[in-house]
């Protein structure tokens, strides 16, 4: 049976095969540095339990939010970094046949969307997705 936890361990995997060639790690802490030309990044999930409609089947439905922040390698290399890898990445992650494909999500319940505005304070730039699925049903 999928869980939250196998879900979010698929999804590390995957979004860091999609980031491979940038210094890419999670982001425990809102503290941690980032160095320039380097991103981290954040889950955070939430899990529920929801009556689909369908009297046979109870879903588990799972929440998680997707942060990323990238610190730009210098103060202008902002319009590089937006025109290029991220828009390759939000691309990607604004995909819903790009969630369904992780192990564990059966269908998707809302999103994926972008749940913040790309923000930059300083030279990092911050923007995240938000989706919400069901996950596979035993």
């Amino acid at each position: 049976m999928a869980t939250l936890a196998s879900i979010i361990t698929a999804l590390e995997t995957k979004f860091e095969t999609l980031t491979s060639g940038t210094e890419t790690t999670i982001k425990y802490a809102d503290t941690d540095v980032i160095a320039a030309g380097a991103m981290k990044y954040q889950i955070q999930a939430q899990l529920d339990t929801t009556d689909s409609g369908d009297s046979n089947v109870t879903y588990e439905v799972g929440r998680i939010q997707l942060i990323v922040n990238y610190h730009l390698a210098a103060w202008n290399a902002e319009d590089t970094y937006t025109h290029g890898d991220m828009l390759t990445w939000q691309s990607a992650v604004m995909d819903e046949d790009w969630w369904i494909a992780i192990a564990g999500i059966y269908d998707m319940e809302e999103g994926p969307e972008l749940s913040t505005d790309v923000e930059r304070v300083g030279n990092v730039i911050r923007w995240a997705v938000l989706v919400q699925f069901q996950i596979v049903p035993t």
